[in-house]
């Protein structure tokens, strides 16, 4: 029932005599003050770059066993090293044979 469907029977209420002026106003103020209860909003999901975000995953990663926590850190160390060694292998042979070469021989190994 919304709360002026029950404003209207406490008033039909009063107008019949079953409710006097101060039980009216009571009953009155129970409902409104019901009614302006803040609810919560939901909160959207937060991007994975902010703030909110990042704390989250550091408690998450914080929740798990000492040697999962480990795994997962090698892991991302050894993603960085095989980034960094291929950057530098990418680098050696752009100066070996010019960029001009670099892409004509990944053309020829994928086969275009």
């Amino acid at each position: 029932m919304s709360k002026y469907e029950e404003l209207s029977k406490l008033k039909e209420l009063l107008d019949a005599g079953v409710l006097s002026k101060e039980e009216f106003e009571a009953e009155k103020k129970k409902i409104l003050d019901a009614s302006e209860e803040v609810k919560p909003t939901p909160t959207k999901n937060p991007g994975f770059f902010s703030k909110e975000a990042a704390r989250q995953r550091q408690e998450a990663f914080e929740k798990l066993p000492k040697a999962e926590q480990q795994r997962q850190q090698m892991m991302v160390v050894g993603i960085g090293i095989f980034f960094a060694i291929f950057a530098c292998m990418l680098m050696f042979f752009v100066m070996l044979f010019g960029w001009s070469g670099v892409k004509a021989g990944i053309e020829n190994l994928w086969g275009r």
